[in-house]
């Protein structure tokens, strides 16, 4: 997580840059969520056994998911690649997933009623701006920002998941990794098959990234127990690293995690 918070400060710190020279500017079934919660200040409703730290993560994370959604949304926009307009639909289950997970341990939800690329998070907020910057320069380039969109992510869930002590946590970001691996190897499927082009990771090693390419997307396990408003995971991402078609129940929670 440090890296990529790191890599995170250096695109806004570029940003901020160029910000002073100009003026600012502003497939699968699906889950069935029971509302977004709406924002109250904080601390009015944090109710939970979770440490700062696994609070911390399951709000970045939400709010993450939903970067990689707003992201392949906009650049379908610019480009109409079936590959962003899918793996959209499938970020949208996994913030459902995470939300179910917040409704839950009832703490405030950071995505609440925003939109289209506007977050919470500072950091977030700036990467967004520049992923869909980079995004808009080429077709390829947007396929690249969806691969580096993928890795990021998988990094975040490995050590979310070595931070938490809750079964029930732990297994919803499990299925969310597992999506993630699936779509990785999508966009680096695509990325190869339009251009010819071998992705080479940014964020990951060479090992990490070879280890996830290496396997192959087939049917998995349970889906983890999000939340007490989620629903029954199906036809989600399951088993290790790449899974595509499964999903486990939620229907003690959210759904653990169906790309």
């Amino acid at each position: 997580m440090k890296r990529i918070v790191q890599l995170m400060v250096l695109g806004m710190l570029a940003m901020l840059i160029g910000a002073c020279n100009e003026n600012p500017v502003e497939s699968s079934n699906e889950i069935n969520v029971a509302g977004v919660l709406e924002k109250t200040p904080p601390g009015e409703n944090i109710q939970s056994d979770l440490s700062d730290p696994e609070i911390a993560d399951m709000l970045f994370i939400r709010e993450e998911e939903k970067l990689a959604h707003d992201v392949y949304v906009t650049l379908h926009d610019v480009w109409g690649l079936s590959v962003h307009l899918n793996i959209s639909k499938s970020e949208q289950r996994h913030m459902d997933a995470v939300l179910g997970l917040i409704n839950n341990y009832e703490l405030v939800d950071p995505v609440g009623d925003n939109g289209i690329g506007v977050f919470e998070n500072v950091i977030l907020q700036g990467l967004y701006d520049q992923l869909v910057a980079q995004g808009a320069e080429s077709a390829e380039a947007a396929i690249r920002v969806g691969c580096a969109i993928e890795e990021m992510d998988i990094l975040d869930l490995d050590e979310f998941i070595a931070r938490t002590d809750h079964e029930d946590v732990a297994t919803v970001y499990e299925n969310l990794l597992r999506g993630s691996g699936n779509h990785l190897r999508s966009f680096v499927d695509v990325l190869s098959v339009t251009t010819g082009i071998t992705y080479d990771p940014v964020y990951m090693s060479q090992e990490e990234y070879d280890l996830i390419i290496s396997l192959e997307q087939q049917p998995s396990g349970n889906g983890g127990r999000g939340g007490s408003n989620g629903s029954s995971g199906q036809n989600g991402n399951g088993g290790s690293y790449g899974n595509t078609n499964s999903g486990g129940n939620g229907n003690s929670g959210g759904n653990g995690g169906r790309p």
